[in-house]
């Protein structure tokens, strides 16, 4: 009897810590939105030019080229060059930006969100963590693309440190599907790659064909459930972390 009592206050202990927790987390998501807007913001204006779009149009066959040039030797990747208008139509209706699960919760741009007129979506192979080689590849190509058009026709996502859903952009670009994991899974490479993001204040002669379909979810994850079991913090639960 006493047993039993004792686990009835523990379980009441364990409510109560929930619910405050709770709680308290909403506040300082509530107090903390206006401030995590005004980041967002700032950040995502750094993407549209000061002046109105250049008369320049990017060469396609060069931005092959740098992308070529830029990446790490013998290191294959996979690049998509497309219209920003043709990323927003995909998936149908949903968020500009999406909040994180941390407690103040900084926003983060989807692929409905790019302001520029089109974009790079690259895909390097790697199988260990650093983002150090693509954030560098991108970089170098942006560099390239202003030497020759001039400034702040191109922006890597690090360089203008927008909080980019890169995941999202990805399979929007076709590149892949996530995962139950909620990682991305790269058509060719994977989970073994990284992700980057060029912005083009311009347009390019050529693009890639828009991605069609509706699948973002990677099939195989139906019927395995490996990683949910492996996680040794019970991290993962329907494609959220």
């Amino acid at each position: 009897m006493l047993d039993k009592v004792r686990t009835q206050l523990r379980r009441a202990r364990w409510r109560a810590n929930d619910v405050a927790w709770h709680a308290n987390w909403r506040a300082i998501r509530a107090a903390t939105t206006p401030w995590a807007k005004q980041i967002y913001d700032a950040a995502r204006a750094k993407l549209l030019p000061v002046k109105p779009p250049r008369e320049v149009t990017i060469d396609r066959a060069s931005l092959d080229g740098w992308l070529r040039d830029a990446a790490p030797p013998g290191v294959p990747f996979e690049a998509v060059v497309l219209e920003s208008s043709a990323l927003r139509e995909r998936f149908g209706d949903g968020p500009k930006q999406r909040r994180s699960l941390h407690m103040h919760g900084k926003l983060r741009m989807t692929h409905r969100d790019i302001p520029s007129p089109a974009v790079v979506v690259l895909a390097l192979f790697s199988d260990v963590a650093a983002d150090y080689f693509v954030e560098s590849m991108a970089a170098d190509v942006a560099d390239r693309a202003n030497q020759t058009y001039g400034a702040d026709v191109a922006f890597a996502d690090s360089q203008a440190s927008v909080p980019v859903l890169l995941n999202e952009v990805a399979t929007a670009a076709g590149l892949g599907t996530i995962g139950k994991n909620a990682l991305f899974f790269s058509r060719r490479f994977g989970f073994n790659c990284k992700l980057n993001v060029i912005f083009l204040n311009a347009p390019v002669d050529r693009y890639d064909p828009a991605p069609v379909g509706d699948q973002w979810k990677l099939p195989e994850c139906s019927t395995c459930n490996l990683c949910v079991e492996a996680c040794p913090v019970s991290a993962f639960d329907d494609y959220v972390i």
